[in-house]
């Protein structure tokens, strides 16, 4: 089973670019007898998951939920994929699809410990490079 982490997909350009990568997947899992199966895990910020969820016998999605200006959310996704991947007995991450970011026309603080950071660094930056390194 291959993997696939994502971010940023719930809409917009993420959304499609995700859309068009699992109707790739489907297809060729029609089309071949010994297809490859995908697990794909997909962060979302809101308070409630895409409903989309297992799309057939070879690629599931799975919905984590995940704000990457948030520590303590960005470390519990990186468990909750760890688990996954333990529970299945996967030890790698194949494919990443980093789509999420934020842009605010005025600096937008968020405190960290003694620090200010903007919004943007957290979110397109930090965030999501914490959530690779806490996930291995």
């Amino acid at each position: 089973m291959r993997v696939l982490i994502a971010t940023g997909c719930t809409s917009g350009l993420g959304s499609i670019a995700l859309s068009q990568f699992l109707s790739r997947l489907i297809s060729n899992s029609q089309s071949q007898s010994q297809s490859q199966s995908w697990l794909i895990l997909a962060g979302y910020r809101s308070t409630n998951p895409p409903r989309l969820e297992t799309l057939n016998k070879t690629v599931e999605l799975k919905w984590l939920q995940l704000d990457l200006a948030n520590f303590e959310s960005v470390n519990k996704f990186a468990q909750q994929v760890k688990q996954e991947l333990h529970t299945r007995g996967l030890d790698k991450v194949d494919t990443l699809l980093l789509n999420a970011a934020v842009w605010k026309a005025q600096f937008e603080p968020v405190q960290l410990g003694e620090k200010q950071y903007s919004k943007e660094a957290l979110v397109n930056h930090f965030g999501t490079i914490l959530s690779l390194l806490s996930a291995v």
